[in-house]
């Protein structure tokens, strides 16, 4: 789904004005790494994360370099799958630059800097902790935001300054193409795009964000207009609204005038209509239909304005050239054809803040299932509860109280008697439950590890005990 394009049930945002958190903001999920690994070399490596375990607390697995963060008495380190240390457990916190080249530290006292996978420090523990955040990507194309005596820049990750310390609020780098970064003011209202080197080739301005390749979306005050990647201007600044299509096509707003249609060069291929597409908001989605707003209600309306899905109580979520998804604010889904009939309906899906990876939980007479992100519905609504826990895989309850892992067919891979899963690594999860303990059946929490392949570091009177324990629960 284009992310442009979501609109959250809870919150009535213009779309005019919505497009820049969601597009750039997009956030960072720990996902498997889809290395094949054979039986005992899986069955190695549950063994010597154990080992870690029993020493650590495990923040974060770097499945790629078998590196660890971890945690002992509130200190965080880097260590080696086989217990290496590579940075002493001395630092308040701990996260990692998306290639794990650098490791971002905060020392008392001292402030951030970074040390990279061999120990070495590479920027200096002297800039500020205000940035610090959990599950945060500091680095973007290399780069990254910091202040100095109250004063904002950027610097490589060498330490090299490559933007002085010239901005008086805080900033944030996003991505803008090669060699291109936008910088983005503290309260998202002002915005300039910058070379790597740090010279300026627009802004400030009140909005820019990428809209195709080569091509930005610009707002200055409050109208909007096209530029190329070298600052020249595409579309004047002169329309209420703009949305890029996937096909290359620009669709514009004027207030009191309407709804037109440019191709990429800015010439007219539909003139702006008051009577085409009335309401409050519209959009051009994949197939060419149209999302229509009128008094808080959405409908999908082909390009000259005939109804194809009736204006109803409910949102527009997402689409494929074949498919459309509507949801209230309930949380219920509907999933259409381009042609408006209905081809599935859902009585809760999750938050969108939960759809964190590549399709959504829906239920469906008190069960759960799972859409995929071209809005098929790849898992039949079947099981007590399910949730995603990487890209390939789903954790299921099923009716017996076992808890099991599914692949998108919805076929059974490993199942037992836990409580949760959670992806560690390259097909291995940690998993945990309850066992009686002791005469009074007081239950006492314990974890583990399981693979694909169903090998676990619980030990048979754990998994035996579980069992028992769940047993009772019926």
């Amino acid at each position: 789904m284009t992310p442009q394009h979501k609109k959250s049930p809870r919150s009535k945002v213009n779309l005019w004005q919505m497009f820049m958190l969601l597009l750039v903001f997009a956030p960072i999920y720990a996902t498997a790494q889809n290395r094949t690994m054979t039986k005992a070399q899986s069955r190695a490596k549950m063994e010597a994360l154990k080992k870690l375990e029993q020493n650590y607390g495990i923040s974060y697995y770097l499945d790629k370099y078998d590196l660890a963060i971890v945690l002992k008495d509130e200190l965080y380190g880097v260590v080696t799958l086989d217990g290496r240390t590579v940075v002493p457990l001395e630092y308040g916190y701990a996260s990692y630059e998306h290639q794990a080249d650098l490791f971002i530290l905060f020392k008392e006292g001292s402030g951030v800097g970074c040390i990279d996978r061999n120990g070495k420090v590479v920027i200096p523990f002297e800039y500020s902790s205000e940035y610090l955040g959990v599950e945060v990507n500091y680095f973007n194309n290399g780069l990254m935001a910091v202040e100095r005596k109250g004063k904002y820049g950027i610097i490589d990750k060498t330490g090299r300054v490559v933007v002085p310390y010239i901005y008086d609020n805080r900033i944030d780098i996003c991505n803008a193409g090669k060699e291109l970064m936008y910088v983005i003011s503290e309260n998202y209202d002002t915005t300039w795009l910058l070379r790597f080197n740090g010279d300026t080739v627009m802004g400030p301005m009140n909005e820019m964000y990428t809209v195709a390749k080569g091509l930005i979306y610009v707002k200055k005050d409050t109208l909007c207009g096209i530029y190329n990647i070298d600052g020249k201007e595409i579309i004047p600044i002169q329309y209420d609204g703009a949305v890029m299509l996937d096909d290359g096509r620009v669709m514009v707003h004027k207030n009191g005038v309407g709804y037109g249609v440019l191709d990429s060069d800015g010439h007219t291929l539909v003139p702006c209509s008051e009577n085409r597409w009335k309401g409050e908001h519209s959009f051009i989605i994949k197939s060419g239909l149209v999302v229509n707003y009128r008094n808080d209600k959405c409908g999908i309306l082909d390009f000259n304005g005939n109804v194809i899905i009736p204006h109803g109580d409910r949102f527009f979520y997402g689409d494929t050239k074949e498919r459309i998804a509507l949801v209230d604010e309930n949380y219920r889904m509907e999933i259409y054809d381009i042609k408006g009939n209905l081809l599935e309906h859902f009585e809760t899906t999750y938050s969108f803040d939960e759809n964190v990876y590549s399709g959504l939980p829906v239920s469906r007479n008190g069960k759960w299932g799972f859409v995929d992100k071209n809005l098929n519905l790849v898992i039949q609504p079947r099981y007590k509860e399910l949730y995603q826990i990487d890209d390939e895989h789903c954790s299921v309850l099923l009716d017996d109280g076992q808890r099991a892992i599914v692949d998108f067919n919805g076929k059974i891979l490993v199942k037992g008697p836990y409580d949760s899963f959670e992806n560690l690594c390259d097909g291995i999860y940690r998993a945990d439950g309850f066992v009686l303990n002791g005469k009074d059946a007081k239950k006492k929490y314990i974890s583990g590890l399981i693979d694909l392949y169903g090998q676990t570091t619980f030990s048979n009177e754990e998994l035996t005990a579980m069992q028992k324990n769940l047993s009772q629960k019926k």
